[in-house]
């Protein structure tokens, strides 16, 4: 079942009511003019050029050092990533590829100012209205792993897990 992408108009206001209020009337002011800043995570040349992006993957990921450092905090390699090598061995090309550990570790977001502006973009920009689902990953190929977790699924999941379990610490 999908999980919704919901955003709460309120989400980065202050919870006392008065200083809501007046956060909610400021922002009413404001909010559909452009952003100008000089710290910026965007490549000037995007909006003068005015091109499609390619893949998604191209937008945002390999260019926000932000998403690439908190996925090579969990363990993915950077070259994985598309992030181009100081050597100049290739890097990933393949956007599927880039995305999967992405999507993989979406949840590793949560809390951060990351996360609330890959979700406002993915919600109001892009007007995705459910949480992007990861395949499952199968229990087969866990207890494959050395140290694998003892897991089950389904209907005669757990007899198959016991054989498996039995076959890999059967003596000699």
């Amino acid at each position: 079942m999908p999980i919704p992408l919901t955003l709460h108009s309120d989400r980065l206001f202050p919870a006392e009511p008065a200083q809501r209020a007046l956060c909610r009337a400021l922002y009413a002011t404001v909010k559909d003019l452009p952003i100008v800043s000089p710290h910026g995570h965007t490549d000037p040349r995007w909006y003068a050029d005015n091109e499609p992006f390619s893949n998604a993957s191209a937008l945002f990921i390999t260019p926000d050092h932000y998403v690439f450092r908190m996925l090579y905090s969990q363990g993915i390699r950077l070259e994985d990533l598309g992030i181009p090598r100081r050597d100049g061995s290739r890097a990933e090309q393949d956007p599927r590829k880039i995305w999967r550990p992405f999507a993989a570790h979406y949840h590793a977001f949560r809390g951060t100012p990351t996360r609330i502006w890959l979700d406002h973009a993915f919600h109001e920009v892009f007007g995705i209205r459910e949480r992007a689902r990861t395949p499952r990953q199968d229990p087969r190929e866990r207890l494959e792993r050395p140290g694998g977790d003892c897991v089950s699924t389904g209907s005669g999941g757990r007899s198959r897990v016991r054989r498996v379990l039995r076959q890999r610490h059967a003596p000699g």
